[in-house]
């Protein structure tokens, strides 16, 4: 029994590790969504910033929220925000899409990017 813990507390130890570097660390992506976002980027109720309203950008189509300034590249890019589109897009927005009106710089390291995906899937209504 006391082999059997071991390998079972062994597993979900590594099972933990995988998981923070496969991106799924929200706490962080919450962290790093405060310190890089925030400031252009609304994720509540409140509709008061530049930027598109961020809640429920999972698997919505870029450019089609009524709040907040869209550039016309980014409503006719006909992309749709999933995992792959939003790590291209965060790691750079121009080369992504260009002549999109998002004045951050990108996000270089891809775990804090999928960090930040992570906490973006949670954003819903």
């Amino acid at each position: 029994m006391k082999n059997f813990l071991c390998i079972a507390f062994f597993q979900v130890a590594a099972l933990s590790c995988f998981n923070a570097t496969a991106g799924e660390d929200v706490v962080a992506g919450e962290k790093a969504f405060q310190k890089k976002c925030i400031s252009c980027h609304e994720h509540s109720a409140n509709h008061r910033t530049v930027g598109p309203d961020l809640v429920g950008v999972y698997n919505r189509k870029a450019g089609s929220t009524p709040q907040g300034i869209h550039s016309r590249a980014a409503m006719e890019s006909k992309i749709v925000w999933n995992d792959r589109n939003l790590d291209e897009y965060l790691a750079s927005p121009s080369d992504k899409i260009p002549f999109a009106l998002m004045s951050a710089h990108g996000v270089e390291d891809p775990q804090e990017r999928a960090d930040i995906i992570a906490y973006l899937k949670t954003l819903t209504r």
